[in-house]
C-alpha cells in the first residue's frame, strides 16, 4: 500500500490518473492508469459490499 500511495503522490503533479473499479460479489479491485494506459498499481478490498468500496472510493477522491 506504501509504494501505491508513494508512485500515486509523485505521479498526480506529473498528468492524470484514472481509477477504474472492479466489483466481485467477495470484494472489489480499484486498478490506477496513467494516460498511456501503463498500470500504476492496484488495490484489493476482500469482503466488503459495494456501497462500502464506492464510500471509500469517493473519500480517496475528496468527494466526501
Amino acid at each position: 500500500m506504501a509504494e501505491l500511495i508513494d508512485v500515486l503522490s509523485d505521479f498526480s503533479e506529473r498528468g492524470l490518473i484514472q481509477v477504474q473499479p472492479f466489483l466481485g460479489p467477495g470484494g472489489s479491485i480499484a486498478a490506477f492508469w496513467d494516460a498511456a494506459g501503463d498500470l500504476l498499481g492496484c488495490i484489493t478490498v476482500l469482503g466488503r459490499d459495494s456501497e462500502s468500496g464506492w464510500g471509500n472510493l469517493d473519500f480517496a477522491n475528496g468527494k466526501i
